[in-house]
């Protein structure tokens, strides 16, 4: 998680991860993909990463 610099800055985290197709249509091997994070505090991002793994995914999923 970088700190920013700046008080009036943002944190900031960007994570890769795995993930495959569970659709019928676009069906294949493990992809790679990443997502970014920005908050005002570390709590708030970390409650975004968290919600973002855990909220289903249309079409895919993270392995």
């Amino acid at each position: 998680m970088e700190h920013p610099d700046d008080p009036d800055d943002k944190y900031y985290v960007k994570i890769w991860f795995d993930f495959v197709y569970t659709s019928e249509n676009m069906r294949g091997g493990r992809q790679t993909g990443n997502h970014e994070f920005t908050g005002e505090t570390k709590e708030l991002v970390t409650d975004k990463i968290k919600e973002f793994l855990n909220e289903d995914k249309d079409q895919w999923r993270i392995v």
